[in-house]
């Protein structure tokens, strides 16, 4: 996840308006910068912050949102995305589940 988000953000951000299927640039420019913290609130969730998660499900949710608001797709998906990703984190082994040890 972290390497596709920061494709698509070098995508949006390098190749400009045309290539991605959206004509505006000061978009692209914010659909790109989404993704890069995106990416960053992916790798701070790798370092065992719990306010990473949080994060990365608010820049998911505006990411999916923008990006598919054009596109008339629902961004109920990127919800359920993150919403997959908290059951995951609760699940338990030896009776700690990953979301106790954040931090």
């Amino acid at each position: 996840m972290i390497f596709l988000n920061a494709v698509l953000a070098l995508s949006c951000l390098v190749l400009g308006k045309g290539n991605v299927g959206y004509e505006d640039d000061k978009f692209l420019f914010f659909l790109g910068s989404l993704f890069l913290i995106n990416s960053a609130f992916m790798i701070v969730l790798l370092y065992n912050k719990k306010w990473g998660f949080w994060g990365f499900c608010i820049s998911t949710g505006l990411t999916w949102m923008l990006s598919n608001q054009k596109a008339g797709s629902m961004f109920i998906l990127g919800l359920v995305c993150t919403s997959i990703l908290r059951l995951i984190l609760q699940i338990k082994k030896d009776g700690i589940s990953c979301w106790d040890n954040l931090s």
